[in-house]
């Protein structure tokens, strides 16, 4: 049986950030369903994500996959 699969973030047209579990303050990620691995979850404001039009203080909740922040309001929930 494989590993368990809660979402999915699309990077390229071949390639995936997939979710297999969060705890509370990590989650347990990898690409394309290879070598999973636990990341720190992190914050990040909006404003990066969709402009002027958030408020200046919301944040966005996410984890760090690398350099690549990713927040869960963009994951795919499978």
């Amino acid at each position: 049986m494989g590993i368990r699969l809660l979402g999915v973030l699309p990077v390229t047209n071949c390639g995936s950030i997939c979710i297999h579990e969060i705890e509370d303050d990590r989650v347990l990620a990898s690409f394309n369903g290879e070598h999973p691995e636990w990341c720190d979850t992190a914050e990040r404001p909006m404003s990066d994500y969709i402009g002027d039009e958030a408020e200046e203080d919301e944040v966005a909740p996410g984890f760090m996959f690398g350099a690549l922040f990713v927040p869960f309001c963009a994951v795919m929930r499978i």
